[in-house]
């Protein structure tokens, strides 16, 4: 019985770290040519600057964006190459308002911004472009009028936009 009982908590103790370790590995499964994965979406300035930042870490916006840019990528590359995407940091466009229950609300003032790293090879393995970029729209607002509902139609915008001047060499 005496034995029993030390082996009981270290059972516990493994299995408490196990489920205390993150389960978001930042990187989306590997699947077809583009790899997209993510800093700590913790320290991202969409989350230090945020008004409600519990707002701002609800969801999985962040993951829903990785796929997005993913997808995007892989319809617009041509045949045998990759691209390796990190996305560094978000501002997502609005901020939060809480007066009573949590809202987002688009102003001129919170633009959204993308940072992220690429590396483009080509079917060897040879570097075409590689390199850092800002993405942001300061007149997002001013974009086209659209009826889309989608909370995070703004930083796609910016993600299409980017994907579009994507330079190869």
């Amino acid at each position: 019985m005496r034995m029993r009982i030390p082996l009981l908590c270290a059972g516990l103790l493994l299995a408490g770290a196990a489920l205390a370790a993150p389960q978001d590995a930042r990187t989306l499964p590997a699947d077809g040519p583009v790899s997209v994965s993510w800093n700590d979406p913790a320290g991202f300035t969409e989350v230090r600057a945020s008004l409600d930042r519990a707002e701002a870490l609800k969801g999985d916006w962040v993951r829903e964006l990785a796929t997005y840019l993913r997808q995007e990528a892989a319809d617009r590359l041509p045949v045998g190459e990759r691209l390796e995407v990190r996305i560094e940091d978000v501002r997502r466009a609005g901020d939060y308002v809480t007066h009573r229950a949590p809202t987002r609300i688009a102003s001129p003032l919170s633009a959204p911004e993308i940072r992220l790293h690429y590396v483009r090879t080509d079917a060897s393995g040879a570097v075409l472009a590689e390199g850092e970029r800002t993405l942001k729209d300061l007149n997002y607002l001013a974009g086209p009028a659209t009826r889309d509902r989608d909370p995070l139609r703004y930083e796609k915008r910016l993600i299409d936009r980017w994907l579009r001047d994507l330079p190869s060499a």
